[in-house]
């Protein structure tokens, strides 16, 4: 069975990682966070990767050491798959439940691990997907070991995309977009939020989409700060606008992207504000470069509406994030980042206006090149 990647893309990820290591006097990287699983691995599992669900009763481990050849741990329902599409060849299993540290133990001390600086997810939106016990346990079993936090090694790697990573996440983007563009403009008066969510997940499944984080459609005057909601059975009414904000997962890589549109047409107090959030959305765009600090591309869109005669208030913390294994992961675009932004980093851009008669918002995923910053699939008008 062929690899989602090939074996020259995972080896050249290891090695980065181990340059990393070596400059942060790290002797190995334990992984268990199912996106670095499979970045690292290229390892997915419908038992380990539900949030919730799974996550911790049969977790995928995976040891990155600096000398030594990797390997992963899974429990034997995951074997098979682990020995089919990982390219690491040492698989190691455990059967009995509930997890136990024992596996991870024993690897460890195989690779002359249990004296060493071994890093893990242990900050920076990371989290183990081991029991907070078993990790505990494990550290008192290995009391000369260090454990470190390797996050900020772990991003470093992952914001910058390969090209292909970029392929699989322009799809994304692109089923995304035409799912939004078919369908906002045949919502309908007495539509339910419900109804024209559903009705854009399945077009995403049907434009290739293997599965979606989430779709969301909201509408109507006081309920649009209430944003992050799920869909209700409240049903449209003529003259109000509906924001859908959806990400959809294409071969493990995810869009992050919203649109919306007014029932019956755009009256004088909508085009306002619609104009306004278009031409600071992009000059957002113009705006993103190599060289230029995420910090600074949040400055620039708070100045871009205080230009406009707004001050900015759809205070998420940030303008944008970016994009890849996750709907949302690192660099994130705030106040605080001092992240330069390199060709490679896949955002998705999201300044938007929030008022009583809407959120204000199409958000786009961006690629960031050479020469400043592409969009994968427009959704604003042009």
């Amino acid at each position: 069975m062929p690899l989602k990647f090939s074996r020259e893309e995972y080896s050249c990820r290891l090695e980065k990682l181990r340059r990393l290591m070596d400059r942060n006097g790290l002797d190995a990287v334990v992984v268990t966070n199912h996106q670095n699983v499979n970045y690292f691995a290229g390892i997915t599992s419908i038992l380990a990767g539900i949030a919730g669900g799974y996550g911790t009763v049969r977790p995928l481990i995976v040891v990155l050491p600096k000398k030594l050849e990797p390997t992963n741990i899974v429990q034997f329902t995951d074997e098979g798959n682990a020995r089919a599409n990982s390219w690491i060849s040492d698989v190691r299993s455990w059967v009995n439940l509930p997890f136990h540290h024992q596996p991870l133990e024993s690897v460890l001390r195989d690779k002359g691990l249990d004296r060493g600086k071994i890093g893990m997810e242990l900050s920076r939106e990371f989290h183990l997907a081991i029991p907070y016990s078993s990790f505990q346990s494990l550290k008192e079993a290995l009391p000369d070991a260090q454990f470190l936090d390797a996050a900020d090694l772990i991003w470093e790697l992952r914001m910058i995309k390969s090209a292909a990573e970029v392929e699989l996440i322009r799809s994304a983007a692109r089923i995304t977009a035409q799912a939004l563009h078919e369908n906002l403009p045949r919502v309908e008066i007495g539509m339910s939020e419900r109804q024209i969510a559903n009705k854009i997940g399945r077009s995403l499944l049907q434009h290739g989409a293997d599965k979606f984080n989430y779709v969301s459609a909201i509408a109507g005057e006081g309920t649009y700060e209430q944003f992050c909601r799920l869909p209700t059975d409240r049903e449209v009414r003529e003259g109000e606008l509906v924001w859908c904000d959806l990400s959809a997962i294409y071969r493990d890589y995810c869009s992050d992207m919203s649109s919306f549109a007014v029932v019956g047409g755009a009256t004088e107090a909508h085009r306002k504000f619609i104009e306004i959030a278009r031409d600071v959305h992009l000059a957002m765009v113009d705006f993103i470069r190599p060289g230029v600090r995420a910090c600074d591309v949040m400055f620039h869109v708070k100045d871009s509406y205080r230009k406009a005669g707004l001050d900015w208030n759809f205070d998420i913390g940030r303008c944008g994030h970016g994009i890849g294994l996750e709907l949302a992961e690192q660099p994130s675009l705030d106040d605080n980042s001092t992240v330069m932004l390199e060709p490679g980093m896949t955002l998705a851009l999201e300044p938007a206006i929030l008022t009583q008669n809407g959120v204000y918002d199409m958000e786009e995923d961006v690629v960031v090149t050479e020469a400043g910053c592409e969009v994968l699939a427009p959704v604003w008008p042009r």
